[in-house]
């Protein structure tokens, strides 16, 4: 199974724990979207573009950047930094400078801006629409013109929607597995002792070499500690959740809320907690019964 699901780190977690014989990849656009940018900034072909990518789903960095046998990482983080510089951010929109990237020392995955940002984006947040906001009405509207069978061309909707390069990132990994090619893709897979420090059935996003029988980790260095310490907090999220979803267990569901370093203090946990559930109804499996 070629897992799309969001969140594709946790859902993965899940069915690798719980559905065992099911052999299960998971995949994001980021790696994807990172490597095409790479490949855009240094001029070079994009088969040729190998990420030192390490962390979880949505949780990430790129610490160094190969092209062929040649390192190119301060290349990259230099390129990266100054279209950083150039592009700028949105109105009142939280966004990397090149102070924060100096102390990051790595290509970032976007998604990081909300925890090292947590103030400036909960300020943005109170101030705008939220994303799921936006989606919602896109989607909304996206329904209503699909409805519309004489449409041949692809609404203006879809380039908001977010997702490009899934259907690439898709494709090429699922003819890699058919042809046991041994190819390298940056997947959601087991950590299989990959990641020094990080315990193997933990599900992380990296590097794994792609065959007829699945992801194969590859060996990597250990993950700086303030890399390392958060992608255990969110890790450790990940697993009170699976739990909760699982047995229903609501102490889990709420020490999952207080886990998490964007999650509620503990004193508002189990009233966000009966919040979720009274708005979510009958959409949160074991919880309906």
């Amino acid at each position: 199974m070629l897992n799309f699901t969001n969140p594709a780190g946790l859902i993965t977690e899940a069915l690798l724990r719980h559905v065992p014989e099911l052999t299960t990849i998971g995949l994001c656009n980021v790696p994807w979207n990172l490597r095409t940018e790479v490949s855009t900034a240094l001029n070079a072909p994009l088969n040729d573009v190998r990420l030192d990518y390490i962390g979880l789903n949505h949780l990430s960095w790129v610490r160094g950047i190969s092209i062929g046998d040649s390192d190119r990482t301060h290349d990259a983080l230099t390129a990266f930094s100054d279209l950083v510089i150039k592009q700028g951010a949105q109105p009142d929109e939280p966004y990397w400078n090149s102070d924060s990237l100096k102390i990051v020392n790595a290509i970032p995955n976007y998604y990081l801006l909300y925890y090292y940002e947590t103030e400036r984006w909960l300020h943005h947040q109170e101030m705008n629409p939220t994303r799921a906001s936006e989606v919602m009405k896109i989607e909304r509207d996206l329904i209503e013109k699909f409805k519309d069978t004489s449409i041949t061309e692809k609404p203006a909707e879809l380039m908001l929607r977010g997702g490009a390069y899934y259907s690439d990132s898709a494709a090429e990994l699922m003819a890699d597995i058919y042809t046991d090619a041994g190819t390298i893709h940056i997947v959601n897979t087991k950590n299989n002792g990959a990641v020094p420090g990080i315990p193997s059935d933990f599900v992380m996003e990296i590097p794994a070499i792609i065959n007829a029988s699945g992801a194969h980790s590859i060996p990597t260095s250990a993950m700086r500690p303030d890399m390392d310490s958060l992608v255990r907090s969110v890790k450790d999220f990940e697993l009170l959740s699976i739990d909760a979803a699982v047995t229903g267990n609501e102490e889990s569901a709420v020490r999952a809320l207080i886990t998490n370093p964007l999650g509620p203090d503990i004193s508002q946990a189990y009233p966000l907690w009966k919040r979720l559930r009274e708005e979510n109804k009958g959409l949160l499996g074991i919880f309906n019964e």
